[in-house]
């Protein structure tokens, strides 16, 4: 009777877990779909000189948004976490932050600037990217991200990322509705 009723109890404690999972409400970006490309971004350990974003070791990256809910949304910034192995061996981790401004520039007397990374309608997949009023460029969003540590003999660079895009839903009105609350985990090599 004793392993009969460990059993039950075992049981009974997974159902109740199960219970208590299943009840949880999932947020309204649930459904979106965030893709990095490529899916396991190169480290590169040499620094390119005058090119923000490109002090050794870097990376980069671009990010994917495929919108499986019922509303659209805006992305108006991309915040990143980086975590690896620091020259003492402890794990390290940074935090950076990219806006639709750090792609803003002049040509002749035209001068271009962004302000979001888009609009995603339902069932719209794209790159996290700016588009251009008239005369200037719509670009699709690289991600540089430098100056990440080394670890204890300069030979880590292997680093596990957050990549969370910032933003909210719109309501029929255009205007803000909700936290736009989603992220994915990737690891360099």
């Amino acid at each position: 009777m004793g392993n009969r009723g460990s059993l039950y109890r075992i049981c009974l404690i997974v159902l109740s877990l199960c219970a208590v999972q299943c009840g949880k409400k999932l947020s309204k970006s649930s459904p979106v779909e965030v893709t990095i490309v490529p899916d396991v971004p190169i480290v590169i350990t040499a620094s390119i000189e005058g090119a923000a974003g490109k002090e050794a070791p870097w990376f980069s990256f671009k990010v994917s948004l495929d919108n499986q809910t019922d509303q659209a949304f805006e992305i108006v910034a991309l915040q990143i976490e980086i975590s690896g192995q620091g020259s003492s061996g402890q794990l390290e981790t940074r935090t950076l932050a990219f806006d639709p401004s750090q792609l803003d520039y002049t040509l002749n007397e035209l001068a271009c600037s962004y302000g979001t990374f888009g609009v995603w309608q339902p069932g719209q997949k794209k790159d996290i990217g700016v588009t251009g009023t008239t005369g200037c460029l719509s670009l699709i969003a690289k991600f540089y991200a430098g100056g990440n540590p080394k670890g204890p003999n300069a030979n880590s660079y292997r680093y596990r990322v957050k990549a969370k895009p910032l933003g909210y839903f719109i309501d029929a009105a255009g205007d803000p509705d909700d936290r736009f609350e989603k992220f994915k985990y990737f690891f360099t090599k």
